[in-house]
C-alpha cells in the first residue's frame, strides 16, 4: 500500500471534470483521443516562476488521470482511479494538461496505423508515418497544438535509442501509474519542439518516486538542473557516432544525423567514432523479450522477472520451454546495457541513425560481444 503521506507517488484522482472524447471536427491528424482541461488550483495561484507555468501538455494514452484505452478497444470504458506520478508532478509544476493523445494499439507498434481511432499521419507529410507508439503525441507537438507531451517508449520507438539501450539514469522518470508491458524496457520521457522545453519538462517529472513504487529507480538517483546545463560551451561535451548505428537506414536519415554531428563539432564539441559490435544484433534480443512480456501481461498470468538478475535458460527450459528464449534475451539485454555503459565511459552521448531492428547471425548464435 502507498503511504498516505506521500507527496510524489501516484495519487487518487481528485474530483474533476473528465472532459470528452475528441470530436472528428476538432481532431487534426486524428491525434487526439480525449480532450480535457486539468490544472492544479494551488499551482495556478502561484506566480509564473513554476517550471511549467503557461505550458500546455498532452499525455500518451497509457497513464492515469482521465479515461484511457491504450490505443485499443480492449480497455474501452476504463477510468483509472489514480493519477500517474508524472501527472501529479506536471500539475504541481504549473502545467495544464489539455488531453490524451492517440497511441498505437496496446502500444505495440513502431508505426502510426494500428490505433483503434485510425492512422495518424506524419505531421509534415501525410504519405509517411508519424512513428510509434507515441504517434499522437509526436503529431501534436510537431504541429504546435501543444507545447509539450509525455511520450512512452518500449525500447525501439521513434523517440528512443536502440533496443535494450540503457540510459545512465535508467528510471530517471518514474513509471508509476502508467500501463506497462515490460518494465525492464519501458520508459517515460519528455517530448517538445525545443531542447529548452524538453529540459524544463524533464526537470519537473524526474526523480525518485517517494514510496519506491518504481523499483527500477536506483536509491542514489540524481536529478540535475537540466535547464541550467544547457548553458555554456559545447567544448565540455563529447559525442560518439555509433559505428554500428548507421546500417540499413535511408541515406537521407544517415546524412541528416552525420550533418548534425558535424555542426556540433564545428561548434566546439568533441565528436568521435565509437563501436559497440553487439548493437547490430540487439533486435534479436528485443523481439523475444517483448513478445513474451506482452503474452504474460495480457494473455496469461505467467510471472516474468522484471529486474536485471541473471536467469538460467536451461533451468527455465526444464520447467517451461516457452520462457527459454525470453530468458536468453533478458540475459543478452543486460549484457548490451553493459556495452553501452562502457561506451559512455569515453563519451557523454551516443549518436545513431537506425532503430537497430537487426536479426541474429545466420548460425543462430550471437556473435562478438562488446
Amino acid at each position: 500500500m502507498r503511504s498516505s503521506t506521500s507527496t510524489v507517488a501516484s495519487q487518487p484522482v481528485p474530483p474533476r471534470s473528465c472532459g470528452q472524447r475528441a470530436s472528428a471536427a476538432d481532431n487534426p491528424g486524428n491525434a487526439w483521443y480525449w480532450r480535457c482541461d486539468l490544472k492544479d488550483p494551488a499551482a495556478a495561484a502561484q506566480d509564473s516562476s513554476l517550471p511549467l507555468a503557461g505550458k500546455t501538455l498532452a499525455l500518451k494514452d497509457s497513464r492515469g488521470g482521465v479515461p484511457m484505452m491504450n490505443g485499443s478497444k480492449l480497455l474501452e470504458g476504463f477510468v483509472p482511479t489514480e493519477d500517474a506520478t508524472v501527472v501529479t508532478r506536471i500539475l504541481a509544476a504549473g502545467g495544464r494538461i489539455v488531453g490524451k493523445a492517440v497511441c498505437e494499439d496496446m502500444c505495440f507498434s513502431g508505426a502510426s496505423h494500428t490505433t483503434f481511432k485510425g492512422a495518424v499521419p506524419n505531421p509534415h507529410s501525410e504519405l509517411h508515418s508519424a512513428g510509434g507508439s507515441s504517434s499522437g503525441c509526436g503529431y501534436l507537438v510537431a504541429k504546435g497544438l501543444v507545447d509539450m507531451a509525455i511520450g512512452g517508449i518500449r525500447a525501439d520507438r521513434f523517440e528512443s535509442p536502440a533496443p535494450g539501450a540503457a540510459y545512465r539514469h535508467f528510471g530517471l522518470v518514474p513509471y508509476t501509474g502508467a500501463l506497462s508491458m515490460m518494465r525492464g524496457i519501458d520508459h517515460l520521457g519528455p517530448m517538445a519542439r525545443t531542447v529548452t522545453d524538453a529540459a524544463r519538462l524533464l526537470q519537473a517529472i524526474a526523480g525518485l518516486d517517494g514510496d519506491g513504487l518504481d523499483r527500477r529507480q536506483p536509491t542514489d538517483l540524481r536529478v540535475d538542473n537540466y535547464s541550467e546545463s544547457l548553458r555554456g560551451e559545447l567544448s565540455k561535451y563529447s559525442f560518439g557516432l555509433l559505428v554500428e548505428g548507421f546500417h540499413g537506414v535511408d541515406e537521407d536519415v544517415d546524412e541528416a544525423v552525420r550533418q548534425l554531428a558535424g555542426k556540433l563539432a564545428s561548434a566546439g564539441a568533441k565528436v568521435s567514432k565509437v563501436s559497440v559490435p553487439l548493437h547490430s544484433q540487439s533486435g534479436a534480443f528485443y523481439l523475444p523479450y517483448l513478445l513474451h512480456g506482452f503474452r504474460a501481461t495480457y494473455l496469461t498470468t505467467a510471472p516474468l522477472p522484471l529486474d536485471d538478475a541473471y536467469v538460467d535458460p536451461d533451468a527455465v527450459d526444464a520447467a517451461n520451454y516457452g520462457l527459454k528464449h525470453f530468458s536468453q534475451a533478458a540475459n543478452w539485454i543486460r549484457e548490451l546495457r553493459r556495452c553501452y555503459d562502457n561506451a559512455l565511459n569515453s563519451v557523454d552521448y551516443l549518436f545513431d541513425a537506425d532503430s537497430a531492428d537487426a536479426t541474429a547471425s545466420p548460425s543462430g548464435r550471437i556473435g562478438q560481444r562488446c
